[in-house]
């Protein structure tokens, strides 16, 4: 039976895998990458550590900057998009975490994303409320698809992992909910790409709207 929900953040909560996306790209092309950043590209890092990220990137993409100028870079770019065009929450999730603390169900967020960036971001959709527990990239040694995050989110809510379900977009996501032995929701929008030879969820939804309790407690 579950007992506790774990929320990828970005491209599910919020809409900012685009914003990701675009800054990584541009960040990439300032330091002169020898191709361009693609979306298939980026599709394969998501949910993993800024830091594992541009290493990966670097070697790839032939750049020579630093990892610190980098990421000064990316992260201007994407908070002055932030602060320029504002930050959403995806539709359904305000009702969907209202009505896991109707039901006394507790949930936290397993990101890949820094402590810093999650505040922001909870912030300006107005969903810093509802979270206590946010585990970020500063808080493992490994990001997705390690399982460490989801673990270590189970570990802070109190619950057994195999009475968790992860809720993400990603194959990385998958592969980290089920090397943790937790239940799996895949929201297969138009950036998912599945690999069953990896991993399969346990459900699949097109639309985070389409999440409802009776759904989360079958499983």
């Amino acid at each position: 039976m579950i007992k506790a929900v774990i929320f990828d953040k970005d491209g599910v909560l919020m809409l900012t895998e685009e914003i990701y996306f675009n800054a990584f790209r541009d960040a990439v092309k300032k330091y002169g990458g020898n191709k361009e950043y693609t979306w298939e590209d980026h599709y394969s890092y998501i949910g993993t550590p800024t830091t594992e990220t541009f290493f990966a990137v670097r070697k790839k993409y032939g750049l020579t900057v630093s990892f610190d100028e980098f990421a000064d870079t990316y992260r201007g770019i994407y908070r002055k998009t932030i602060e320029e065009e504002g930050l959403q929450s995806i539709a359904g999730v305000k009702e969907l975490l209202d009505s896991l603390k109707k039901e006394n169900i507790p949930f936290a967020i397993g990101t890949g994303s820094t402590a810093k960036s999650t505040e922001l971001t909870l912030k300006k959709t107005g969903l810093l409320r509802y979270f206590d527990i946010a585990v970020t990239a500063d808080d493992v040694a490994k990001g997705k698809p390690d399982p460490e995050t989801f673990i270590l989110a189970a570990k802070k809510l109190g619950i057994e992992l195999h009475d968790c379900v992860v809720i993400g977009d990603s194959i990385n996501d998958v592969l980290a909910a089920k090397s943790a032995g937790m239940k799996m929701i895949a929201i297969t929008d138009k950036s998912y790409i599945e690999d069953p030879d990896l991993a399969s969820p346990d459900l699949e939804v097109k639309e985070f709207k389409d999440i409802t309790i009776e759904m989360i407690k079958s499983l």
